[in-house]
């Protein structure tokens, strides 16, 4: 594993997110343009188009890589893989949608409203 780390900013800001691998994202509380990806750096793929960012890894190594998101201004994220969704503390959006195409682990906390929706015919599981 390459072990390397790197801060990834963006011309534009994004609104929503697209998590298409086996991929660790963390939600923190901000409002930057940037990510931050810890582990091996070069095995994700980090794009903002038209407000969207969508993160992928295809079949590159994954394991033990994290990608630290804003979440300031996310009020949709797709987990469209069987990745982990987390937030470092409580997040005070005032509303957070998330949709489930894939077997996913969630774990976010927000002062606000964090709605899940499944598509397709994942069944999402509430746990503590």
């Amino acid at each position: 594993m390459d072990g390397s780390a790197k801060t990834v900013q963006f011309n534009e800001t994004y609104h929503s997110l697209s998590i298409q691998d086996n991929i660790t994202v963390i939600l923190t509380e901000g409002k930057s343009d940037k990510i931050f990806i810890e582990g091996n750096a070069k095995a994700v793929d980090a794009r903002v188009s038209d407000g969207h960012l969508t993160l992928s890894a295809g079949s590159r190594f994954t394991e033990d890589v994290k990608v630290y998101v804003p979440a300031d201004f996310v009020s949709k994220v797709y987990m469209n893989a069987a990745g982990s969704l987390n937030s470092a503390a409580t997040l005070s959006n005032s509303k957070i949608k998330i949709y489930l195409a894939a077997e996913a682990r969630i774990n976010v906390r927000s002062t606000g409203n964090v709605a899940v929706e499944t598509i397709d015919e994942i069944q999402f599981v509430k746990g503590r």
